[in-house]
């Protein structure tokens, strides 16, 4: 049985993922299809030299306004992100 914390972050999560599944600015299924095809097709090394940039500009937040855990900001600060 899920303890009531859970249950009511559980449901958080559900709420905020059918919010997100609805949004009118959501695009439409063929051009996720084609996005997901296009980055499906990028070799590692071109999604780490993509993805560097973001890594970089997350690490100039201050640490209190980013909505991560600390295992992640730990993950940002060390480049580990661009190992998975």
């Amino acid at each position: 049985m899920v303890s009531g914390k859970y249950h009511r972050g559980l449901q958080a999560l559900c709420l905020r993922f059918q919010k997100d599944l609805e949004s009118p600015q959501l695009p439409e299924a063929e051009q996720l299809i084609d996005t997901y095809a296009r980055i499906k097709g990028l070799s590692d090394q071109e999604l780490i030299t993509r993805l560097q940039p973001i890594g970089k500009a997350l690490k100039n937040f201050p640490e209190q306004t980013l909505p991560f855990e600390r295992r992640f900001s730990d993950m940002i600060e060390s480049g580990k992100y661009l190992n998975g």
